[in-house]
C-alpha cells in the first residue's frame, strides 16, 4: 500500500491534497505550495510559477491548476508553487528580489548561507526540485513584448534534455529552444539529473485570460504525457519548432533616452531589417539596431524609456 508522501516538512497522505505556506530557511519569507498526492503511484512533478513575481500569467494559471486539480485526478504527485517568490510579486517588480537586488533566475547553483534570493533558491532546490522527477516552471514578462515559446534542459545527459524536449513538443507555442545556460533553475536541475521545461507566454503585464488558459492546457498536456493524468496528451495547434543562436542585444547609449521598435513581435524578419532606434527626448535618432540574420523576435522591450546599456531585444534563427 502507498504510504504518507513526506516533503518540505509536511506529510500528505495518499489520495488528498494539502495547502500549506512553507517557510524559506533561515528567513521570514514563504512560498505557498499546493502538494497533491495520488492514490496511486507515479513519477513527481513539480510546477512553479513566480520565480519571477511580475509574470503574472503563469501565477494565475498555477493557482488555477492548484484548485482544480484533485487527488482522484492523479497517478504519483505534483508540487504547484504559487509564487515562488513571493516579496518581489507584492512589490511589483518582475525579477528583481527589493531586499537584495538580485534576480533569483540568475543565482544558481543555489547558496543557502546567501541572501534571500540566495535562500529562496536554496529552499526551492532542497525541498522540491530534488524531490522530482520533472519540473515545469511558467515565466512570462511584466515590461516586454513576448512571442511564445518554450526553453527545455539543454545542459544534461542526453537522455534527460530527450525527455524535456519531448515535453517541450507538447507546448502549444510556435518555437522552442535547447538551452544552453547553466544559472536557472530548470537549468541547474538538468545538470542535476532532472529533464524539465520553461515555458514564456503572456507579456505587458496584461494579466490575459486567454494565455492563462493555454497555460493550463500545456500544463494538463505535460501531465497527461508523463502518465499522471489519464488519456492521452493532445498534440498542440501550434507544433513548436528549433530556434537557436540567441542574440542579446543592449542599448550603446551613455544617457536615458526613448526605445522605438521597428519590428513586431510574432513576425519574422530578415537580415539587414531594422529592428529598432534609440532617439533622445527630441527625436534624434540615436542608434539604429539592425537583424545580424533572417529571424525572429522572442523578446523585446515594451516600454518607451531606456537607461544607458538598457536591454532592447533578444532575437534568434528558425532553424
Amino acid at each position: 500500500m502507498k504510504g504518507n508522501w513526506e516533503i518540505a516538512g509536511v506529510s500528505v497522505k495518499p489520495g488528498s491534497k494539502l495547502q500549506e505556506y512553507i517557510k524559506v530557511d533561515g528567513t521570514d519569507e514563504f512560498m505557498p505550495v499546493t502538494f497533491i498526492n495520488g492514490e496511486n503511484e507515479g513519477k513527481t512533478v513539480l510546477i512553479t510559477s513566480g520565480i519571477h513575481g511580475g509574470e503574472y500569467e503563469g501565477i494565475h494559471a498555477a493557482i488555477e491548476i492548484a484548485e482544480s486539480m484533485q487527488p482522484d485526478d492523479i497517478s504519483g504527485q505534483v508540487m504547484i508553487i504559487h509564487p515562488v517568490s513571493v516579496s518581489t510579486f507584492r512589490a511589483r517588480e518582475e525579477n528583481i528580489t527589493p531586499a537584495d537586488g538580485k534576480n533569483l533566475n540568475r543565482v544558481f547553483p543555489p547558496d543557502k548561507d546567501g541572501t534571500l534570493t540566495d535562500k529562496i533558491a536554496w529552499t526551492l532546490w532542497d525541498k522540491f526540485m530534488s524531490k522530482a522527477d520533472f519540473h515545469i516552471d511558467m515565466h512570462g514578462c511584466f515590461s516586454d513584448w513576448i512571442t511564445p515559446h518554450v526553453y527545455y534542459t539543454g545542459v544534461c545527459d542526453e537522455d534527460v534534455c530527450a525527455q524535456a524536449k519531448a515535453a517541450a513538443e507538447l507546448i502549444n507555442v510556435p518555437y522552442m529552444v535547447k538551452s544552453v545556460a547553466t544559472t536557472g533553475a530548470y537549468n541547474y536541475g538538468g545538470m542535476q539529473g532532472i529533464p524539465g521545461i520553461l515555458i514564456e507566454r503572456g507579456h505587458s503585464n496584461l494579466l490575459s485570460d486567454a494565455d492563462v488558459r493555454l497555460y493550463k492546457r500545456d500544463v494538463k498536456n505535460v501531465l497527461c504525457h508523463l502518465g499522471l493524468l489519464k488519456g492521452d496528451a493532445e498534440q498542440p495547434i501550434i507544433r513548436p519548432v528549433d530556434v537557436v543562436d540567441l542574440t542579446y542585444v543592449n542599448t550603446n547609449v551613455k544617457e536615458p533616452a526613448c526605445w522605438h521598435p521597428k519590428i513586431r513581435i510574432n513576425n519574422e524578419f530578415l537580415k539587414g531589417d531594422v529592428i529598432g532606434e534609440v532617439r533622445d527626448f527630441f527625436g534624434n535618432v540615436l542608434e539604429t539596431t539592425y537583424a545580424e540574420f533572417d529571424g525572429i523576435a522572442l523578446y523585446m522591450m515594451g516600454m518607451m524609456p531606456i537607461e544607458p546599456g538598457g536591454f532592447e531585444i533578444c532575437y534568434a534563427k528558425v532553424k
